[in-house]
């Protein structure tokens, strides 16, 4: 795809953010260190993937914004993914993929249950 898995978690987050996210708003939003985003960046810059300008209201503060060659490798990557799964759930109805998502759900919150003294949900943990 021409990114690393880090990299195109950044580039999802910048094609859906409502607004010019921040070097801090990245990290935060993703649970990734700030610097462990700057250098991310860094690199992302280097290939063009984005671009980095100083805030209108703050020269402190870096804006992140994604570059055509960015927004390229989201388009594939979620057209790669669309064909997987029309591949994957080709036959299922509406109400298997329902089912199919409620023990998937069940799995996962028995797994999460693994790691907790409390029972967990699609809605969290108590």
């Amino acid at each position: 795809m021409g990114c690393h898995h880090s990299q195109h978690r950044i580039l999802y987050f910048l094609t859906k953010s409502s607004k010019t996210p921040s070097q801090r708003d990245v990290a935060v939003m993703l649970g990734i260190s700030p610097a462990a985003v700057a250098v991310a960046l860094t690199k992302m810059q280097k290939n063009n993937l984005i671009e980095r300008t100083a805030a209108k209201n703050d020269n402190r503060i870096k804006e992140i914004h994604i570059t055509e060659k960015g927004r390229n490798i989201i388009e594939l990557s979620e057209n790669l993914l669309a064909s997987a799964n029309d591949s994957v759930f080709k036959g299922f109805d509406d109400a298997e993929l329902v089912e199919l998502k409620n023990y998937l759900e069940h799995m996962r919150d028995n797994l999460i249950a693994l790691n907790s003294d409390k029972p967990c949900s699609s809605k969290g943990c108590d």
